[in-house]
């Protein structure tokens, strides 16, 4: 009763998150590493190392101290107290201070601590084989495979071995909580190729994940683009642009680039930018690594596998405007089977696309688009959209005053501070903001406008490319090249578009 309605502001997962995080504020790491030293030494020999009661001298039936929904009617006072009750003798000449050490380590077998990994060591196996995908492609036997272990789609873990003379893996000791979900990589010719993301099944604790690899190609011919999705949206004084490119390899080799004039690493796709992009922004790579980059395109270096949907790449820029109208020519380096163009409404804004056709106007993630579509445009051409009506630096973005009328009070000064960032294109440029999430439900859009196999096969691609940028994201931050704040907000974006694509494999089952 003296709480706040946390159920109208917070998920369970979130309550439980705050009420984990409120356990830990009255311990550090040391004072618990020094309880883990004292249990291992004194308790683990009946109580097992997570305090399951399976020790190697157990005797009895014991209580799990690691069952969850059990310890958390416990009071740490209520965990001493029953310690002392059951053996006076062990830790009678321990400080007060000691015994705490002793129960805050045995509450990391439920509640991670802030500092701690969520990953538990446990009973689970995962086997599996490196597979040759190219006929004469040469032996996997040897081949580095590692696993890797995510939780809340974050790093948790990673296993590293080797394959056999069959190309065979096996990992052993995991953890089978529904929590952990893995994937496998293996690298072949310097390329690296993973699974499918996968977890273990209720009451399973053997998993088979298979990878295949691929020998280099260097085929240019092979590789094709069966969609391209474009959102243009405003913000005052400039477009922000988001191009998402779907890759495929028709041929049996994995294409490891072609060189490029003024490019000091071999080209795998070519993403053309207008006159004037600025502030250009890759989700799942960093230019001057993965990706490469000048005035006129950004290069990505990456190998491309065999596959209709091999790889998902997300480009977003800004352009600025000078006025009210626009005549943007959108370069297409490479052969676009499908397009898809959406453009964001705004009040009185005409909108002209020459070479595809008007759909529909759709809402997506609660923003109204113009939807324009066209098959078959050729590499060489340029896509002319015409834009009448758009936001001038000076200009208020109404969208935004329609959503919260009570920002503007009636004071315009006022007005323009509350919604000089509309509706978070200001943090697109960083990841795409907004600007992802249409992203995300253009995709979805496209995908329940094809047939059924596609679609499937278009959204697993979708969903492992996510999880695949989100891990990407996560590297980077490790490595210092994203700072808290930017991480945090393109790990939000990716998981809102992989909650949309989830949602929408729901829906096709």
């Amino acid at each position: 009763k003296m709480m706040p309605p946390w159920g109208n502001r917070l998920s369970d997962d979130e309550i439980w998150l705050a009420v984990y995080y409120a356990m830990s504020l009255h311990t550090n790491q040391e004072q618990v590493t020094a309880g883990q030293e004292l249990y291992t030494a004194s308790c683990a020999a009946c109580h097992g190392d997570q305090g399951a009661g399976d020790g190697p001298e157990a005797e009895g039936d014991l209580a799990d101290l690691g069952d969850g929904a059990a310890m958390m009617l416990q009071s740490n006072a209520d965990i001493l107290a029953g310690w002392q009750a059951a053996h006076a003798d062990i830790g009678a000449d321990w400080s007060a201070e000691e015994q705490r050490n002793v129960v805050d380590y045995v509450r990391t077998f439920t509640v991670v601590p802030p500092w701690g990994s969520a990953y538990r060591a446990g009973k689970g196996v995962v086997e599996g084989q490196v597979l040759q995908g190219t006929e004469g492609g040469g032996s996997t036997a040897g081949v580095p495979v590692r696993l890797r272990a995510f939780i809340n789609f974050r790093d948790a873990a990673s296993f590293e071995t080797v394959a056999d003379e069959e190309g065979r893996f096996r990992f052993e000791n995991l953890m089978t909580n529904t929590a952990a979900v893995y994937s496998v990589e293996a690298d072949f010719d310097d390329v690296r190729y993973g699974s499918n993301f996968f977890e273990f099944g209720a009451d399973s604790q053997l998993e088979t994940a298979d990878v295949t690899v691929y020998a280099a190609g260097a085929d240019a011919s092979a590789i094709s683009t069966p969609r391209a999705n474009w959102v243009i949206d405003f913000e005052p004084g400039a477009l922000v642009i988001g191009q998402v490119y779907n890759i495929g390899n028709d041929s049996d080799r994995a294409f490891t680039g072609v060189p490029v004039d003024g490019v000091d690493a071999p080209v795998t796709y070519v993403m053309p930018l207008p006159d004037g992009a600025s502030n250009i922004q890759l989700p799942d790579g960093v230019i001057g690594e993965d990706y490469r980059a000048d005035a006129g395109a950004v290069y990505d270096t990456r190998a491309v596998a065999p596959g209709e949907v091999a790889r998902q790449i997300f480009v977003s820029y800004g352009l600025p405007v000078d006025g009210k109208s626009v005549e943007l020519e959108l370069p297409v380096v490479n052969d676009l089977a499908n397009l898809n163009l959406l453009v964001a409404t705004l009040p009185n804004l005409e909108v002209e696309v020459e070479d595809l056709s008007f759909v529909e106007t759709n809402t997506i993630q609660g923003a109204e688009y113009e939807l324009w579509g066209g098959p078959n445009i050729p590499a060489g051409s340029t896509v002319k959209v015409r834009l009448n009506g758009v936001l001038t630096a000076n200009d208020i973005d109404p969208r935004a005053v329609a959503a919260d009328p009570a920002a503007t009070g009636g004071n315009e000064a006022h007005s323009t501070m509350a919604t000089a960032e509309p509706i978070g294109l200001g943090a697109a440029l960083a990841l795409g903001g907004a600007l992802a999430v249409a992203v995300a439900g253009v995709l979805v859009w496209s995908t329940r406008n094809s047939g059924g196999a596609e679609t499937k096969r278009t959204l697993a691609a979708q969903k492992d490319a996510l999880l695949h940028q989100i891990a990407a994201v996560d590297d980077q931050h490790a490595r210092g090249e994203l700072d808290d704040a930017t991480w945090a907000a393109q790990r939000a974006q990716l998981k809102r578009q992989l909650l949309v694509v989830a949602r929408t494999m729901e829906e096709k089952k």
